[in-house]
């Protein structure tokens, strides 16, 4: 009997060590599960959204949207549309925004698209040429999220103080996900993107035409590098980047050619879904329900489709009423139909 019982506990001891054996092979939580070419490439998968509204209303091509502006600017507690709308540098932006939807979407695709990507494709099971690619594609995301992000959050890019200018974080594939990022100067930032995009350039890799309009092209990256210049100021490497980018698209689409009757008889200009040659890289927004000042519009040269279909109660563009009810003053409203779509970055 005792020697039944012993061969019986070694065999549950055996079971159990192999059980163990089976437990260790399990990824470590916090690492990144996909590990495949295939597997990386669906992170890739990505609709930009993006949202410039802000930037608009500092240009000031436009007012925030649906507010009642005579209402607005006259409240005695400020609001991130007063402080935008009149340029109050002097107030404090931060306890009036709950959330940065522009900081944490940005990051968001260096965080969980393009760092993933470079950290796990070198080790990655597939073709070769398919990793190169990739992580061509990751080091241009990365630069160029990040290239928006020092421009939104940091001052602009002068040589003479970018060494000592407070810049941002600009997080690594190496990085420790348990330490803090690092904020780095406006010059590191700008090193590093630059560094990343001829990183990008170098490994040869990027297709002329990408895959579809969400995806990275050797276009887009020449493109990139580019207003990076322009951004420093190197306007000579700019003007060589740029003719890199155009001599492999340079299409304008002709937006007259957009102009349809729509189902209520009214002209609608359709600037369809990823669907315009132009688009190197496609970060879609509307513009729905958005005023523009009398001045703005009257910058538009003749012929084009603002000129064509706006402002007028006779098309889809404007409709007169929208001005008095969502702004509170005789302004026009633009009104773009749900296949219109632009570019926002």
């Amino acid at each position: 009997m005792k020697q039944h019982i012993l061969t019986g506990l070694v065999a549950l001891a055996a079971f159990a060590l192999s059980a163990c054996d089976d437990y260790t092979e399990i990824m470590p939580k916090g690492k990144n599960l996909l590990v495949t070419t295939e597997q990386l490439e669906m992170l890739l998968n990505k609709e930009y959204y993006l949202s410039g509204e802000s930037d608009a209303i500092l240009i000031g091509d436009c007012y925030p949207t649906a507010s009642n502006i005579p209402n607005m600017v006259s409240q005695p507690a400020p609001s991130l549309g007063q402080v935008l709308t009149l340029w109050l540098d002097d107030v404090n932006r931060e306890p009036l925004v709950a959330q940065d939807g522009f900081y944490t979407n940005y990051y968001s695709v260096i965080g969980k698209i393009a760092n993933p990507i470079l950290m796990q494709i070198d080790d990655a099971s597939g073709d070769e040429a398919m990793k190169r690619q990739l992580k061509a594609e990751a080091l241009v995301l990365r630069a160029y999220f990040g290239y928006l992000l020092v421009n939104h959050f940091a001052k602009a890019y002068h040589q003479s103080t970018a060494a000592n200018d407070g810049g941002i974080p600009y997080p690594r594939e190496d990085n420790d996900i348990a330490t803090p990022n690092e904020k780095y100067t406006v010059q590191q930032v700008y090193d590093m993107i630059c560094e990343d995009l001829q990183n990008a350039i170098d490994l040869n890799s990027l297709p002329d035409v990408n895959v579809n309009q969400m995806r990275v092209s050797k276009a887009f990256a020449y493109a990139v590098m580019a207003k990076v210049m322009m951004s420093m100021g190197r306007y000579g490497d700019a003007e060589k980047y740029a003719d890199l980018s155009l001599s492999i698209n340079n299409h304008i689409a002709d937006y007259n050619q957009m102009v349809e009757m729509g189902m209520y008889g009214n002209r609608e200009f359709l600037r369809m879904y990823m669907e315009c040659e132009e688009d190197l890289f496609f970060t879609h927004n509307d513009l729905s329900l958005r005023a523009f000042t009398p001045e703005y519009l009257a910058r538009f040269e003749e012929g084009s489709v603002v000129r064509n279909c706006y402002p007028s109660d006779k098309n889809i563009f404007g409709f007169p009423y929208f001005g008095p009810t969502f702004y509170g003053m005789n302004i026009e409203c633009w009104y773009l139909a749900d296949n219109t779509f632009f570019n926002e970055a």
